[in-house]
């Protein structure tokens, strides 16, 4: 396996909750865990992040009541709609239902087809289906 050279690090509450939220409800693979089952390496198609529990030992469990504030990652999916039925027939909770959004580089659109969740956490995910380019209409 090759590392990427950005690898998102998330501190959670708890581990095992988080691994199968990232698993089971999103369809991410759970590479491997570390340091005594308190770390542990996700992959999902081209991305990889990190989880790391919350314990008295690390350096940063003072930010505990933080997690999640602020982070917002898009993954780039292949069908989001099949990702998105999935969620939907497990009831896990929409930030944002899919939607097409389109943004203006140059001339042209570049458009995402997209929705938003939450993990338990509280960090913000946003899958994202690319629609490719097309021109503005006058």
């Amino acid at each position: 396996m090759k590392f990427k050279t950005l690898i998102p690090e998330f501190t959670v509450d708890n581990l095992q909750q988080s691994i199968y939220f990232y698993v089971n409800m999103l369809g991410f693979k759970h590479e491997y865990t570390v340091d005594e089952n308190m770390c542990s390496y996700l992959s999902y198609n081209d991305a990889q992040i990190m989880i790391e529990q919350v314990n008295k030992s690390l350096r940063y469990s003072e930010i505990r009541y933080h997690l999640g504030i602020g982070v917002n990652l898009q993954f780039e999916v292949h069908n989001i709609d099949e990702l998105y039925t999935q969620l939907n027939s497990k009831h896990y909770p929409i930030q944002v239902p899919p939607e097409d959004v389109w943004y203006k580089i140059d001339d042209k659109l570049t458009g995402n087809r997209e929705f938003i969740v939450k993990d338990p956490d509280g960090y913000t995910l946003r899958f994202s289906q690319d629609l490719g380019f097309k021109d503005i209409e006058n």
